[in-house]
């Protein structure tokens, strides 16, 4: 069986002599814990986006005709096949990437790095409300929880308010794919999301 770390070892083995370095992509939550347990400082950093901004850019960058559904399901495949958001979960800073100007992102990457060095504390008490999440509705939460995502053109955050958000959003997340799946979520609830 395949060492589900080997990447991240590669990677080590290769920036032994680095003082710092960028590990993109993680796909497995044991490359992220190899880092971890390997390393005395660590920053994991998760990349956040709604989903019809993130079904735009594919639709843009892959200059292709991709039905929403497709990416819904293609959605599915990372989250309850591959595990995505098992990396995400292990995030200490949240980025929320809203945005479409690339010069705005440049300056938000020099907060990050700010972030990332500890020269700056983002709190995000003020930007989401937790008010619009309720128990006892998935499809509402989800909604809702897509909706808080939504008011950002760009966010940093790395408080403990924001990670418990994006908990609660990936954990809803996980369970509106698994009713996808299944077939019992109707196709016609990705359309109240907005997308086309």
């Amino acid at each position: 069986m395949e060492d589900p770390a080997w990447q991240a070892k590669q990677v080590v083995e290769r920036a032994k002599n680095k003082n710092f370095f960028i590990f993109d992509g993680p796909r497995s939550p044991y490359e992220i814990d190899y880092f971890l347990q390997n390393y005395s400082k660590v920053n994991v950093v998760g990349f956040f986006a709604p989903k019809k901004l993130r079904y735009q850019r594919i639709i843009q960058r892959e200059k292709n005709d991709m039905s929403y559904l497709s990416f819904i399901e293609r959605c599915a495949d990372e989250v309850l096949d591959a595990g995505l958001h098992n990396c995400l979960k292990k995030a200490n800073v949240i980025v929320i990437n809203g945005g479409d100007s690339l010069e705005k992102a440049r300056v938000h990457a020099n907060d990050l790095k700010k972030v990332l060095i500890g020269e700056l504390i983002s709190d995000s008490n003020d930007f989401i409300n937790y008010d619009k999440i309720s128990e006892s509705d998935i499809i509402q939460n989800f909604q809702n929880l897509e909706n808080e995502l939504s008011k950002f053109e760009y966010a940093i955050f790395n408080d403990r308010q924001i990670k418990d958000f994006i908990q609660v959003y990936l954990k809803v997340e996980e369970t509106i794919l698994k009713m996808f799946r299944e077939g019992s979520l109707e196709a016609n609830f990705f359309d109240i999301t907005g997308a086309k």
